[in-house]
């Protein structure tokens, strides 16, 4: 399979809101109410919204709170969005109110940052895989969308959010 790379230009600048399931590229007008500190945008700032995947290739998304291992969260690549423009240092994952984790791996070095490049979802663009220590996350019993906040180099912000469910 032939996986090909986004145009570099990001089209979709739209105000910061997420309330899960959208459309990565549909304009949004509610300003999100909690500051997002991992990327330095505020409620009144514009970002790009970024289709998520909470554990690709499944259905549930589900998040065991009291488990040991690690989530993965993939940033989906499409026409509009490259993810090689993701500053890996920048990401973060959680609730939709926060607080938000940092990734596990070092995704700044570059032979790791490629090894998580991927087309998890078979659509012919390049998603980055990221992955979250579950007992370094906020999420409590009930939350239902886990939202993930960084920036791109150009130092545009960036948010995309994805139904959870948790389990105790």
């Amino acid at each position: 399979m032939k996986v090909r790379r986004a145009a570099a230009t990001l089209a979709v600048i739209v105000p910061f809101a997420c309330t899960g399931g959208e459309t990565p590229t549909a304009p949004r007008t509610t300003p999100l109410e909690a500051v997002t500190e991992s990327s330095g945008a505020s409620s009144t700032a514009a970002s790009i919204v970024v289709g998520i995947d909470v554990r690709p290739n499944t259905v549930a998304n589900r998040i065991p709170l009291n488990a040991n291992g690690t989530i993965p969260v993939a940033i989906l690549g499409a026409a509009e969005f490259d993810v090689t423009t993701v500053d890996p240092l920048s990401l973060a994952f959680g609730p939709s109110d926060g607080p938000w984790t940092s990734p596990v791996h070092e995704l700044g070095i570059p032979g790791v940052f490629d090894d998580h490049l991927q087309d998890v979802n078979e659509d012919g663009f390049i998603d980055l895989v990221t992955h979250y220590r579950v007992p370094d996350l906020a999420f409590v019993d009930g939350d239902e969308l886990g939202c993930l906040t960084g920036a791109t180099l150009g130092g545009d912000a960036l948010r995309g959010c994805d139904p959870i469910t948790t389990k105790p």
